[in-house]
């Protein structure tokens, strides 16, 4: 068992409704119509213009004829009378007054939403005349796989596929936008010829180590990027620290199974991670073994990715859900990539195509949504909403690259391709988890909220002291909190960062944030909000969580042993100076940290409110009660003004939300859209052409760069 303190109850806002058991009712799905005719003509073509993701890339020549692309997708569009049922059946899922209310799908039942049978015929019958192979029809009818030679693709699909060189490596994609004849268009919405796939939500800090001072340090690499240059001594995040700042203990000790018991969350990969380093990590920090270790299984039988790049991504999802679900059981899902499927999103489709005994998911992979190409886009929000109308609680890493989502959070040119959104996040049926950084440092309050290094937990290694004052997550020049803090402008602290004087600036690591270019804003999102803009589009994030990378000389520790895959020894001796774990930030944790919350969320109103000790409890979509929660919050002048992140230890002990006013998530750029090129050879991205300032800053209520705030646990639990 975990040992825990008495503490005091928090305070509740609002009173679960209990729950009635009812029939299930049916539910009503129009017929699906035959919408391609008989005969298809070639020469009448329309083309999939926004589908063209190699668009911010180098072209460097075809591809061979003869090469055969495998596990494409061809992106279906379902008959508008099914999608508008689904849409409505969505909304009345998560509506007490509806005789939908938690009524959820079964993946038997997706098909029913799917195109006719006579389109599915037609189309794969237009692909055969190409050349193409379709290998499989998703059973929640939102794709079709496809294989076949470069030539067939280029002579079905009208353009040419050619090899690309982008800031992150290199890529396939077509070097036009793809066409298809007219008669297809209302069965199809894209194909996914290009891979410049989605990247981990995670900013390494590198190898770090307690020293005999009890301090933690970065021995590798060399942690230039902190501001306060103090020598590099860092107050690392460990579990039990995270449960003091955001208010975790109460869960453990007076709320009966509040800490994920019968819940199962999965974490969406294309790895596999070491087991001992999940073990480490819990022996480590609770002194104890795990309740339950991470089952790895590889939904719909797809390849095991084995131990692969990504393994640093899937260690720390596992170890930082099971922080806040310690009772839940977890799943490692995943599935190869290859060169033309994402192995995450493959996982995703079959998880919610043929079912999952998963209550919440877990993702931490960003990519924008010019990039990824609309028919990926497209695709990976038609599974959102058919997992969301499955129950499943879907929670994503809003993404690193602040407001600049198709660039590379460590890229030090600057942002190229203008505002974006991480297209994995914006999906109306999924929670996007942004990221904060600690204020404390700047303000000089280190020795204020945690303890000296005498004063650590014997046992659990925590130092933390209470909530600490947070602010935007970003380690750009551009942020405006670091400039009022070196005491320029943010064009002065660019040009000074570009002259030598603090070269760690130049990068665009920050809470991902903005409008999506892709959706409209959703009708939970359409509220009387403080702070929502009038923008039409669906605003990410949604909620947000600490990710400070070390700027601010904040990260976290997690586990990951795999020196092949850049891991570091993972042990916490009381003395010594040897790199023991590793240390990291970005939005990569506060997504699984989210899904574990929402299992605990899940496990205390099925046992207290709901059918004891019956199935698990299905949440559905958490974005929408989240809202409802916020305006309950913002709607009281008291706690608008005492819920402010920047009070601190003085925040008033009724808050949900800690509202971030201190910060923005704006990057520097280069020569590109939304730039305004102030400083030379570089600018501001900002999205008021003319103006250096802010793009989403910081501010009471909701804001675009840490959506509603972070959450005080308990008082979530209590009042979701």
């Amino acid at each position: 068992m975990r040992m825990f303190r008495p503490v005091t109850i928090a305070a509740c806002l609002c009173v679960a409704a209990p729950f009635t058991a009812r029939a299930t009712p049916a539910i009503e799905i129009p017929d699906a119509p035959a919408l391609v005719a008989d005969h298809i003509d070639e020469a009448v073509r329309t083309k999939l213009g926004r589908d063209l993701p190699s668009a911010n890339a180098r072209d460097r020549g075809m591809l061979p004829q003869n090469r055969v692309l495998e596990h494409v997708s061809l992106v279906l569009r379902r008959p508008a009378g099914r999608q508008l049922a689904l849409d409505a059946l969505a909304r009345d899922q998560l509506n007490p007054r509806s005789r939908y209310f938690h009524q959820w799908l079964k993946p038997r039942d997706l098909p029913r939403f799917a195109p006719s049978a006579h389109d599915i015929a037609a189309v794969t019958s237009w692909l055969a005349q190409h050349g193409l192979r379709v290998h499989g029809f998703s059973p929640a009818g939102v794709s079709l796989e496809l294989s076949g030679p470069v030539r067939d693709f280029q002579s079905a699909f009208g353009t040419t596929i050619h090899a690309f060189a982008a800031v992150d490596g290199d890529h396939i994609g077509p070097a036009a936008a793809p066409s298809i004849p007219s008669a297809l268009q209302p069965v199809i919405a894209g194909v996914t010829l290009g891979n410049f796939f989605p990247r981990p939500a995670l900013r390494h800090v590198g190898a770090v180590a307690r020293q005999d001072d009890g301090r933690w340090r970065v021995s590798q690499p060399s942690p230039d990027f902190t501001i306060t240059d103090n020598g590099a001594s860092f107050e690392a995040v460990t579990p039990f620290d995270f449960y003091k700042i955001y208010h975790m203990l109460p869960l453990f000790n007076e709320l009966p199974g509040a800490e994920g018991y019968g819940q199962k969350v999965a974490l969406l990969e294309q790895s596999n991670m070491k087991l001992k380093d999940f073990n480490s990590f819990y022996t480590n920090f609770f002194v104890v073994a795990p309740t339950f270790a991470p089952a790895f299984v590889h939904p719909g039988g797809c390849a095991d990715p084995g131990l692969a790049p990504d393994e640093a991504e899937v260690a720390l999802d596992a170890e930082w859900s099971s922080v806040t679900a310690a009772l839940a059981k977890l799943e490692v899902a995943s599935c190869a990539g290859t060169v033309n499927s994402f192995g995450v999103m493959t996982s995703f489709q079959n998880l919610v195509d043929y079912g999952t005994t998963a209550t919440v998911l877990s993702i931490s992979y960003t990519a924008c949504e010019t990039l990824n190409g609309i028919g990926f886009t497209t695709m990976w929000n038609n599974i959102a909403e058919a997992g969301a109308a499955e129950g499943l609680s879907i929670f994503v890493a809003s993404g690193d690259s602040g407001v600049a989502g198709c660039d590379s959070p460590g890229d030090s040119f600057g942002a190229m391709y203008g505002l974006a959104v991480n297209a994995l996040a914006s999906s109306p049926y999924v929670t996007a988890v942004g990221g904060t950084d600690f204020g404390d440092t700047a303000r000089h309050e280190v020795k204020t909220y945690w303890a000296p290094p005498s004063g650590e937990n014997v046992y659990t290694k925590a130092t933390a002291l209470s909530y600490v004052p947070e602010i935007v997550w970003d380690d750009s020049c551009a942020s405006s909190f670091i400039s009022r803090y070196l005491h320029l402008s943010p064009e002065d602290a660019c040009t000074a960062a570009y002259n030598g004087k603090y070269p760690g600036l130049l990068n665009l690591a920050g809470s991902g944030g903005g409008a999506s270019a892709v959706f409209a804003k959703p009708d939970w999102q359409s509220v009387n909000l403080l702070g929502m803009p009038n923008d039409q589009a669906r605003d990410l994030p949604d909620v947000s969580f600490f990710a400070g990378n070390g700027i601010w000389n904040h990260f976290y520790l997690y586990c990951m042993s795999d020196a092949a895959q850049g891991g570091y020894p993972c042990k916490y001796p009381d003395h010594g100076t040897t790199a023991l774990l590793s240390g990291g930030g970005g939005t990569s944790f506060g997504a699984p940290a989210m899904a574990g919350l929402m299992a605990s969320i899940a496990s205390y109103k099925e046992l207290n409110f709901y059918h004891k000790n019956g199935p698990p409890l299905l949440l559905g979509n958490a974005a929408p009660r989240l809202y409802q929660l916020a305006a309950t919050q913002y709607g009281l002048p008291l706690l608008l003004d005492e819920c402010q992140a920047n009070r601190g230890n003085k925040t008033n002990v009724a808050c949900i939300f800690h509202e971030i006013t201190s910060g923005d998530n704006d990057v520097y750029c280069q020569n590109g859209p939304n730039c305004v090129n102030a400083i030379g050879s570089f600018g501001i991205l900002t999205k008021q052409p003319g103006h250096i300032v802010a793009t989403y800053a910081a501010r009471l209520g909701y804001n675009q760069a840490t959506g509603l705030g972070s959450v005080d646990a308990t008082n979530l639990v209590i009042n979701y």
